[in-house]
């Protein structure tokens, strides 16, 4: 296996495991369980068209286009190998696993159960900027200038887990939209303490009353991603809304918390609620 494919593994966090007794190498990734999660593999047999001759055939998961990729972890099939004969190298046709292979859902279930909530923004061509902005798929980016973009860990999640000939992220946090351009990388944002919670000195990060004049980029960042979010879906929307389009879970614990922020944040003025109470737009 050359030095190139060696790299491009590593960049997926993606590792190789013979199968004893047989030609076939599985193609795994690290999803943190012990063995890791099977995106595909490769295996070498007689050429029918040549004889005396051996090819590889590749095998990935197909999952992109499967219905609940975007909801979690779903139970996808593998294909059953090229269209023609196989590759006459091992390198061609792990290269084409790596290519084709989807496993978004199997990070972001991984990122899911963890409980976190990360954001990375990146700074991009503004074709790329306008392009993430648009996606209704995966859930939690949002555009937030010209050239600039933010993204949840879960909508990062999808991407770490794309098929390379498509958008995606590395191990590195680099994110590559073509290969024959440059990545951009992606930078994780600190988290600021959140409101009414102690901060250094035992004080408190409060949330100002509303002023037209007021910036939501000062609020604390769970508020900020709020805002952002009710602002840019039409209509009013509910907390268990607000909780899907951020990619965290929509458990009624979660929703829950998110009711509170929201309440908060019309307390404060930054929020109208509905005559039902259970519904938020801008004020």
């Amino acid at each position: 296996m050359s030095a190139a494919v060696q790299a491009k593994l590593g960049r997926r966090n993606a590792f190789l495991q013979p199968v004893q007794g047989s030609t076939a190498v599985l193609i795994r990734v690290t999803d943190g369980s012990a063995d890791g999660f099977l995106i595909g593999w490769v295996e070498q047999h007689r050429d029918p068209y040549r004889r005396r001759s051996h090819v590889w055939t590749a095998h990935w998961r197909q999952a992109a286009d499967k219905p609940g990729y975007w909801d979690g972890l779903i139970d996808a099939p593998y294909s059953e190998g090229t269209e023609w004969a196989g590759e006459e190298l091992i390198d061609r046709a792990l290269e084409l696993v790596l290519s084709m292979a989807a496993f978004g859902d199997v990070l972001a279930t991984r990122e899911r159960a963890t409980g976190r909530y990360e954001t990375y923004t990146a700074t991009i061509h503004e074709e790329r900027a306008r392009w993430l902005g648009s996606l209704d798929l995966p859930k939690g980016i949002t555009r937030l200038g010209r050239d600039k973009v933010r993204l949840t860990n879960m909508a990062v999640a999808y991407f770490r887990g794309a098929p390379q000939r498509s958008p995606y992220v590395d191990a590195n946090n680099m994110f590559y939209f073509d290969q024959w351009e440059d990545p951009y990388p992606l930078t994780r944002e600190p988290r600021p303490p959140r409101a009414a919670e102690p901060v250094a000195g035992g004080a408190a990060l409060p949330i100002p009353p509303y002023d037209s004049d007021l910036d939501p980029g000062m609020l604390p960042r769970d508020y900020q991603q709020i805002m952002e979010t009710v602002r840019r879906v039409p209509g009013a929307i509910t907390a268990e809304e607000v909780c899907g389009e951020l990619g965290l879970d929509t458990v009624p614990a979660a929703v829950e918390a998110m009711l509170s922020k929201l309440n908060l944040l019309a307390e404060r003025g930054w929020l109208r609620k509905t005559p039902t109470g259970d519904l938020f737009r801008p004020s």
